[in-house]
């Protein structure tokens, strides 16, 4: 097999690359939110990954892609309601779409394509795993929260200091929240909210924050420990 360099985020270097096991390669990408059209910077992410797919298959390895779709979010929640339709409306039309332009544009479609909808279950296990370590905690508000600073080294991915972060970097300041760049990881109900996104937890009434999807997407289609995980650069932090 041909020898194949990747930028390390971690590291912040390209270092060779060399699969967990021999001659086979797990590898997730974050995908699209659903609702609306694609753009170019999308475009341009789904060819990168399907350039590095083409090469490792092309290589002799036994490749499994996962790339995900955000089919619950504000974004799709607020738009479907404006439209007068349903969610499942909205995304099917848009995962369509998305669909017609990745084949006029040649990139191959991914081993897996999850939905997040279909994997809140295993949201909710992660997300009580989480707690259980005291990384997660339910706030007055009813959402469960992610506590960054009870993780020990979290921004070393992306090279953020939490102390040097502005208060309510990439996420709304609320004032349960025991740090103001925790973020949500299940979002209670409102009741001006459809009832196709309400799920039933030991939280109560809610869904899932759009940071936990891909973590438990991820393990559920690859296991804890996987090759490569890609997306676009501006989700290093936090989503990463």
């Amino acid at each position: 097999m041909s020898s194949l360099k990747i930028f390390n985020t971690l590291a912040r270097e390209k270092q060779l690359f060399t699969p967990i096991e021999q001659g086979k390669v797990g590898m997730y990408v974050c995908g699209m939110t659903i609702y609306d059209y694609c753009h170019i910077g999308h475009a341009r992410m789904m060819m990168a990954f399907d350039v590095l797919y083409r090469w490792l298959k092309a290589s002799g390895y036994q490749v499994n892609y996962v790339r995900n779709i955000t089919d619950i979010d504000d974004k799709i929640i607020k738009r479907a309601v404006e439209n007068g339709e349903t969610i499942s409306q909205l995304t099917s039309r848009f995962t369509q779409y998305m669909h017609e332009d990745t084949a006029a544009l040649g990139i191959l479609p991914p081993n897996n394509e999850p939905r997040a909808t279909a994997y809140v279950p295993q949201m909710l296990h992660l997300i009580d795993q989480l707690e259980q370590r005291g990384l997660a905690y339910k706030a007055s508000s009813g959402d469960v929260n992610y506590s960054v600073r009870d993780f020990v080294g979290y921004g070393k991915l992306s090279g953020k200091s939490l102390d040097d972060l502005r208060a309510g970097e990439r996420v709304d300041i609320n004032t349960d929240k025991h740090d103001p760049l925790d973020f949500v990881l299940w979002k209670s109900s409102k009741e001006s909210e459809p009832e196709e996104v309400k799920w039933s937890s030991k939280w109560g009434s809610g869904r899932p924050g759009w940071h936990i999807e891909c973590s438990a997407m991820s393990c559920a289609l690859l296991g804890e420990r996987f090759d490569i995980h890609g997306g676009g650069q501006d989700l290093q932090f936090p989503h990463h």
